[in-house]
C-alpha cells in the first residue's frame, strides 16, 4: 500500500492581477505573495487547485496539456506558502488534512529518534479531531484511528513503530511522521532532555494563548472580523440589574491630589489595611466615581460604547467591578455590584461561603496577610468583546483589566489609600457567589482595597507567596 497526497487552494484564498500584469495570491486580509505571470498551464492547474482535491500528477498533466511541457515548481512554491491544503490518502482511505496557517519555509529535518511536541495538542472541532501545537504552522485534521495510534507512537511511551501502525504499513508511518515534523509537530527526542529556559518556561496553554492572539505566528481570522453579526445580537452596554434595592453612593465634592508624578512615584501594593480606622463609605464611592464610572455614551453602528477613565479595544468597556465588602464604615457586609453608569452598589443576594472563601483566598494571594477591607472582584460580559473581535478577544480583555487596575492603583494612591492588585482569583467561587454562567460573565482579575496603616511601606514590599503573586 502506498499512500497518495491531494491539493486544494486553501479557503478565502484569492488569485489577484496586478497592474504590471503579474499575479498575486491573497488569503483574506492576512497576507499575499507576489507570484509573477503564469503559463495558460500554470493558470489551469490554479483553476483545478480552486475546485476539487487533485494529485501533484493530475496537476502536472494539466500544465503540461496546455504547455508542451511540465514543471512542479510552481506546486511546491504554493505548498512552501501555505496557499494549499493537503491531503494525505491510502487506497482511497483519507488519514490526515494538512490546513496551513501560513508560508513554511524550512527544510523538512531528518529526525532519528522522533518525539511529538509536548505543545501539540487535539481537541474536537467540526465533528473531527483537530491538533494544533503554537509551534506548528499548520492545523492537522486526523481521519483515521491509526493516526491515533501514530500519535501515541510519538509519545515515547507508545508500542514501537518499526512495524508500521495498526493496518498503515512503515512507510506510510514514516511518511506521516515526517509530513508532522516539516509542520513542526515532531521534533527530536533528545530535545526534551536539554535544558533549555526558553522552551520550559512556557506552560502549552500559555503559548498557544500567546501564539494565537497575535499576528506572525498564523493567518486565521483577527481583530474586528464582526464574525456574530447576522447570527447574535449583540450585547447591551449596560448589564441588567440584580433586582435588590440598590445604594446610592456618594459622589467627592472636591478633588485635591498631588502631581500626577508624585502620585506615580509613590504607588505601591499595600496589602495590610488599618482595622481601626476602616475605609468610609464616602471613600468608596470617591475611589470607584474616579476610577470606572461612565463618563459618556454613545452609539457606534453595532454596540453600546462609552467613555470611562480607563481605555476599553473598541470602548466596548466589557467589565463589571463587584466590591466585597467585609469592614467599610457606613456599608454593611457582603458582595454587591457596581452600577458605573448611575454610581450606585447593588447588594448580591447572601451566598456566605463562597462570598467568604473569595475573601480568604485574597489574603492567601497577598501572602497571608489580614482579609482586606474591600475586595473587587473585576468580571467580564465576555460577548461584550468575543462578538466583534476574533483571536484576539481575551487578550484584549485581559490588557482592559491590566489598564483599569493601574488607575485603580493611582487613585488610590491620591487618596491615600491602600491598593493591591492580585495575580491570581477563582472563578469557581465568583460563578458561585454570584450564580453567574461563568461562560457568559467570568472573574478575571482581583484588586484589594482599604484604609492606609500607620507605616504602610514596611507592607509595600512584601510579595505574595509562591505560585500566588500580588502585585508590587
Amino acid at each position: 500500500m502506498t499512500s497518495v497526497r491531494r491539493l486544494r487552494l486553501r479557503p478565502d484564498v484569492y488569485l489577484a492581477s496586478r497592474p504590471d500584469g503579474d499575479l498575486a495570491l491573497l488569503h483574506g486580509s492576512q497576507r499575499g505573495e507576489r507570484i509573477g505571470r503564469l503559463t495558460e498551464g500554470q493558470q489551469a492547474a490554479l483553476r483545478q487547485l480552486s475546485e476539487g482535491w487533485f494529485t501533484e500528477d493530475q496537476l502536472c498533466a494539466t500544465i503540461a496539456r496546455h504547455d508542451g511541457s511540465s514543471s512542479v515548481a510552481l506546486l511546491r512554491r504554493l505548498v512552501a506558502g501555505g496557499w494549499l491544503s493537503i491531503r494525505v490518502e491510502i487506497d482511497g482511505r483519507l488519514l490526515v488534512t494538512i490546513r496551513p496557517l501560513g508560508p513554511n519555509l524550512e527544510p523538512a529535518p531528518r529526525l532519528v529518534a522522533p518525539r511529538l511536541s509536548r505543545f501539540a495538542a487535539l481537541r474536537r472541532a467540526s465533528g473531527a479531531l483537530v491538533m494544533e501545537s503554537p509551534l506548528a504552522r499548520a492545523a492537522v485534521t486526523v481521519h483515521d484511528h491509526d493516526v491515533l495510534t501514530v500519535l501515541h507512537q510519538l509519545t515515547g511511551s507508545g508500542p514501537d513503530r518499526d512495524e508500521g501502525a495498526g493496518s498503515l504499513p512503515l512507510e506510510v508511518v514514516d511518511e506521516l511522521v515526517g509530513v508532522l515534523a516539516w509542520y513542526g509537530f515532531v521534533h527530536e527526542a533528545e530535545e526534551d532532555t536539554r535544558p533549555d529556559l526558553a522552551s520550559e518556561q512556557w506552560a502549552p496553554h500559555e503559548l498557544l494563548f500567546h501564539s494565537r492572539s497575535r499576528g506572525g505566528y498564523h493567518d486565521e481570522p483577527s481583530g474586528a472580523t464582526m464574525w456574530a453579526a447576522g447570527r447574535f445580537d449583540p450585547l447591551p452596554g449596560r448589564r441588567e440589574p440584580f433586582g435588590g434595592t440598590a445604594i446610592a453612593l456618594p459622589v467627592p465634592d472636591s478633588i485635591n491630589d498631588p502631581p500626577l508624578s508624585e502620585v506615580l512615584e509613590a504607588r505601591r501594593s499595600i496589602r495590610v489595611h488599618d482595622a481601626d480606622h476602616p475605609i468610609t463609605i464616602d471613600q468608596l464611592g470617591e475611589f470607584l466615581y474616579r476610577s470606572a464610572r461612565v463618563l459618556r455614551t454613545e452609539v457606534d453602528e453595532t454596540h453600546d460604547v462609552s467613555l470611562r477613565p480607563t481605555p476599553a479595544g473598541g470602548a466596548l468597556h466589557s467589565l463589571e467591578i463587584y466590591p466585597v465588602v467585609t469592614n467599610v464604615a457606613g456599608l454593611a457586609a457582603g458582595m454587591y455590584h457596581y452600577d458605573p453608569f448611575d454610581h450606585l452598589l447593588e447588594p448580591l443576594p447572601p451566598r456566605e461561603f463562597p462570598v467568604n472563601q473569595l475573601v480568604a483566598r485574597a489574603a492567601a494571594a497577598a501572602g497571608g496577610s489580614p482579609p482586606p477591607q474591600v475586595l473587587l472582584v473585576v468580571s467580564c460580559r465576555f460577548g461584550r468583546v468575543m462578538w466583534k473581535y476574533q483571536s484576539m478577544a481575551y487578550a484584549l480583555v485581559l490588557k482592559g483589566v491590566g489598564a483599569l487596575f493601574q488607575t485603580c492603583y493611582l487613585v488610590a494612591t491620591a487618596m491615600n489609600l491602600a491598593p493591591c492588585a492580585l495575580g491570581s482569583g477563582d472563578s469557581v467561587l465568583f460563578a458561585r457567589a454570584t450564580a453567574l454562567d461563568p461562560l457568559v460573565e467570568g472573574s478575571v482579575g482581583e484588586f484589594m482595597l482599604g484604609s492606609c496603616p500607620p507605616e504602610p511601606p514596611a507592607q509595600a514590599g512584601r510579595r505574595g507567596q509562591p505560585g500566588q503573586p500580588g502585585q508590587q
